[in-house]
């Protein structure tokens, strides 16, 4: 179970399920539990299978990594037909559950997801530092699963601003992760984004584009897209970063990006 864990990076397709049933949730109509539940485990399903044919893909780069060397793979734990295999099985399992309970629309926009993640980030990292502003999109699907699942349109704007939000996170979160790990990126021969200033550069454009996704989360309650009280601790939390730098808060920056969809997932599930 661990291997297959670490195969499918559980959290991220747990977090990624999250941000579907925040997509669900923000549509104004009752929720349907057993819908609900199908759109957090068919887009986790989904999302475990993009990590798993992503390491397939990816497994010779893996190996060079210090953070990634002891995946699967590249320790021999899984053959790569195997991880295929895997990956394979719940791609079919969560595409299956999605069209059977929640519809075709949400099934279609999770399929074109993966094959976004898949077939254009995947290989288009390898080129070039700003892959990450293409790759971004793919956090952007699962809200509008959620959504669509409601019985909501695809285009409506509560659900694209829910996904701004979610995009704009990414960024900083990408850029802090590779911060910490420029030295395996490019002994894997990944492209690091590195501004002018030097490796330190990033933390001003880091903040720029946090004080953006505070912005995007403050204007959820201001539309009138959800009640505001449950969303002020998420919208401050982010607040004091955006004017400290110094490396003692890196840790405290790195968790609240971490978490902060699902801090905004559940000020939605709050406001329900």
């Amino acid at each position: 179970m661990r291997i297959l864990a670490r195969l499918f990076r559980l959290p991220l397709a747990l977090m990624n399920g999250a941000a579907a049933a925040a997509g669900y949730l923000l549509f104004p109509s009752p929720a349907q539990r057993p819908t609900l539940l199908a759109v957090f485990l068919g887009v986790a399903l989904l999302a475990a299978a993009g990590s798993a044919l992503n390491q397939v893909m990816e497994r010779d780069l893996d190996a060079l990594m210090r953070r990634t060397c002891d995946r699967p793979l590249p320790t021999g734990k899984l053959t790569p037909a195997a991880a295929l295999l895997a990956g394979l099985a719940a791609l079919s399992a969560g595409a299956a559950l999605l069209s059977l309970v929640a519809g075709t629309v949400p099934a279609a926009v999770s399929l074109f997801t993966l094959l976004w993640y898949l077939a254009l980030y995947t290989p288009l990292k390898r080129v070039s530092s700003l892959a990450l502003l293409v790759g971004g999109l793919c956090g952007c699907g699962a809200p509008l699963v959620g959504w669509s699942a409601a019985g909501g349109g695809i285009g409506e704007f509560p659900v694209i601003l829910l996904a701004g939000v979610i995009y704009l996170w990414q960024v900083p979160h990408f850029w802090q992760l590779q911060r910490k790990h420029a030295d395996d990126y490019r002994r894997a021969g990944f492209p690091v984004f590195t501004p002018p200033a030097g490796a330190d550069g990033c933390a001003p454009l880091c903040r720029l584009w946090m004080a953006a996704m505070v912005a995007g989360t403050l204007m959820l309650p201001l539309f009138g897209v959800v009640r505001a009280t449950p969303l002020i601790c998420t919208i401050l939390l982010p607040v004091p970063l955006l004017f400290w730098s110094r490396k003692r808060w890196e840790p405290f920056a790195g968790l609240v990006l971490h978490c902060y969809p699902l801090l905004v997932t559940l000020a939605i599930f709050g406001a329900k």
